[in-house]
């Protein structure tokens, strides 16, 4: 693999391992281009999908972060070409909160489809095809 390709990939689990351990937002804010664009597709969390530029995902990981208990991201699969970083992720959280039929406490879990795209070493987008588990 060709080391922009290798950097590309480390940088993409680096962003995940900060997802999981909310980490400041300062620090996730550093590997997003400015222009960032993220699209979330339809999914059981929010059925019409959403958009979001960088500062509308950091604040919206910030209010996250306030009912996540924990959280777990496992990539199960990777696929690098070029910018382009295709991510097969279990991910796992517990929430304050309940949603649907689980209580407060108990864990939800979803498989993701994560498309990353990269320039200059920076997150550029990201497309996500969430597939959550019965909740």
């Amino acid at each position: 693999m060709e080391s922009y390709a290798q950097s590309n990939l480390a940088l993409a689990r680096r962003y995940l391992t900060l997802l999981q351990y909310n980490t400041a937002s300062s620090e996730l804010e550093s590997l997003f281009a400015a222009d960032f664009q993220h699209r979330e597709f339809p999914n059981r969390l929010h059925p019409e999908g959403r958009r979001a530029t960088r500062s509308e995902l950091l604040v919206a990981g910030e209010k996250a972060a306030q009912i996540i208990v924990e959280q777990r991201y496992e990539v199960r699969h990777a696929v690098v070409q070029g910018d382009e970083v295709a991510l097969e992720v279990e991910w796992s959280g517990v929430f304050k909160i309940p949603f649907g039929n689980t209580p407060a406490g108990q864990p939800l879990r979803a498989s993701f489809g994560m498309f990353l795209s990269f320039k200059d070493g920076k997150i550029v987008s990201q497309r996500n095809y969430d597939c959550f588990e019965p909740f």
